[in-house]
């Protein structure tokens, strides 16, 4: 999609429909064929790449057939695999312009609703399997995702973030009631 180019190059906030268009080689009036606003464009790149971001996460989990343990180290490998792309890192970048915070705001939202059901199904699993202690699996869900979002806001560079990602992954677990020493040991 040629707005992800744009994007990437110009920044949310510095893009304009005919800079879209251009880079897309069509017509203004084609644009709006499709598009009533760049607002609806930023919302249609942001769903793209969450999607191709929660498919990733989503058939890691399925390809799993480990254990709860397991299943959430899968989901976060896949995300860590699809940052370290390097059409991912572009697009990592790009999300994290200043100028390009609604895009970042709104891919993080998506990317979490579309998250939940995944991460409600481990819980889920790890309850049934008696590993897990959760009243609410719903909440929870919710919760380990906004642990493991808020982690790019807290640290900077991959180095730090990776060794932050492991701390919260522990917290996560604990929060969980999964008493284990380590977790490569499910």
């Amino acid at each position: 999609m040629a707005a992800r180019t744009v994007f990437s190059k110009k920044g949310v906030s510095n893009s304009s429909v005919s800079d879209i268009v251009e880079a897309a080689g069509v017509a203004k009036g084609t644009f709006y064929l499709y598009f009533t606003t760049k607002d609806d464009i930023i919302h249609a790149v942001v769903e793209q790449i969450s999607n191709e971001m929660a498919d990733a996460a989503e058939r890691a989990v399925a390809e799993t057939d480990s254990g709860a343990v397991y299943k959430f180290i899968a989901l976060l490998d896949a995300m860590n695999t699809l940052a370290e792309d390097p059409t991912g890192s572009d697009f990592a970048q790009i999300f994290n312009q200043p100028g390009n915070s609604v895009l970042h705001d709104r891919l993080s939202e998506h990317l979490m609703r579309r998250l939940v059901p995944t991460v409600e199904t481990i819980i889920e699993k790890g309850k049934d399997d008696g590993i897990f202690d959760v009243e609410n699996i719903h909440a929870a869900a919710w919760f380990v995702l906004g642990g493991l979002s808020s982690v790019e806001f807290a640290f900077e560079g991959r180095s730090e973030i990776a060794t932050a990602i492991n701390d919260v992954i522990k917290l996560m677990l604990r929060t969980l009631g999964y008493h284990r020493k380590t977790i490569n040991q499910p």
